[in-house]
């Protein structure tokens, strides 16, 4: 991987690649290994890179950063990598040697006290987990070699060793064989964790088949129809997938659960709460047919009265953890939970 450097100097811009990162405004992603060696049956690494996982040299990386730092005043480091910690004492080592900021990817399992304190002592400023499903049944089906019952007790232990750390955490929805009711653990589990801390982030997306990966027999087995040519992909949904076990009502109300998430649990402005108040009455009662508001909401995204869109909806997501903690219950309902005796409220 040494071989070939970054031509960060072929960029017109490079302080258009700089993000925030916690109280850090000159974070820029930076890639410093390929591959992950787990066997996730959705994952396009079990096809392209074989479960292989390369890291540059701590040479070469720490060259790269001292790079950046010197040409750009960068401030902090997203690791960008499909998976960070495929050597775990290794790479702990690299980032205590580098002695800066950073985010990247990580997996619940590693989510021990112990680690969760050095994330904490090195500057950490957020991970990205993929969780998937809190269904065990979806997990085995889906190989992702992961207990249901450490996804609470991971981010519990980041909640409560390193609050500041924000957990961006990634759901997927309508696997092939994906039963309601383990739909629903999903989901029961997510507002358990939007429960903990409003630095517990989750976002749900689709089941999308990809070919050769160890699921694609059984989507194909169970209708799917992949596009015919390369501008096909290009073009399809990435919201509903194509998948015929689920309606596009269904896929579609399934994506803006998380307005619910990450929007519906705020008061926000008063012309967007009948949509949300829809979307948990359908949640509620597990109503997906019919789904003419989605419908009217894309039509009003794409119309011109999609900037006023965009402001309300902005003002839906700036609630502060008071707000965000007594409107948990309101989104509990819909799933028919009670947080009323959380320990995160």
């Amino acid at each position: 991987l040494d071989k070939y450097y970054p031509r960060w100097d072929l960029l017109d811009d490079v302080e258009a690649y700089l993000i925030p990162s916690g109280p850090y405004q000159r974070a820029i992603p930076v890639y410093i290994s390929r591959g992950c060696p787990f066997r996730c049956g959705f994952c396009y690494n079990e096809v392209v890179m074989k479960r292989t996982w390369r890291q540059h040299s701590d040479e070469f990386i720490i060259n790269q950063i001292n790079w950046l730092k010197e040409n750009y005043s960068v401030d902090a480091i997203d690791y960008a990598d499909d998976y960070l910690f495929g050597r775990i004492k290794p790479m702990q080592r690299l980032v205590e040697k580098i002695g800066m900021p950073w985010s990247g990817q990580v997996r619940v399992q590693l989510l021990k006290p112990e680690f969760v304190q050095w994330m904490n002592d090195t500057g950490c400023q957020w991970v990205n987990i993929g969780v998937e499903s809190a269904s065990q049944e979806v997990l085995d089906r889906m190989t992702k070699d992961q207990d249901a019952e450490q996804i609470l007790l991971g981010i519990g232990n980041l909640v409560q060793y390193a609050p500041h750390i924000e957990a961006n955490c990634s759901f997927i929805v309508g696997m092939p064989e994906e039963q309601p009711h383990e739909t629903k653990e999903t989901f029961d589990t997510i507002e358990a964790l939007a429960a903990m801390s409003e630095k517990v982030r989750c976002s749900v997306c689709v089941y999308m088949p990809y070919p050769g990966t160890p699921l694609w027999p059984k989507a194909l087995e169970m209708g799917y129809i992949p596009p015919a040519n390369q501008e096909g992909w290009v073009e399809m949904d990435l919201n509903r997938g194509n998948t015929p076990w689920i309606s596009d009502d269904e896929a579609q109300v399934m994506c803006d659960i998380n307005d619910i998430l990450f929007v519906g649990r705020s008061q926000g402005h008063w012309l967007l709460r009948p949509y949300y108040n829809l979307l948990r009455w359908r949640w509620r009662n597990q109503y997906f047919k019919n789904y003419w508001e989605g419908a009217l909401k894309m039509r009003l995204i794409h119309s011109p009265l999609k900037p006023l869109i965009a402001w309300m909806t902005k003002r839906m997501v700036t609630f502060n953890q008071t707000t965000h903690k007594g409107n948990i219950s309101e989104g509990a309902e819909l799933l028919g939970l009670d947080y009323s005796n959380n320990p995160g409220d």
